[in-house]
């Protein structure tokens, strides 16, 4: 049903959409800036950058 590139695409835009939500969660509602979530992603780009 899907190619393997179109599951490659919505699997990186659910995690993107994650890492949103998260964020919008602890600094839009809650006021509180955390700045743990933005480590974790760069460190997740900065991995795919490497290997790729």
């Amino acid at each position: 049903m899907f190619t393997a590139y179109l599951t490659h695409l919505l699997i990186l835009f659910a995690i993107f959409a994650i890492a949103a939500l998260a964020l919008n969660l602890t600094v839009g509602w809650a006021g509180l800036v955390n700045l743990g979530h933005v480590g974790l992603i760069a460190i997740g780009a900065y991995a795919s950058a490497i290997l790729s």
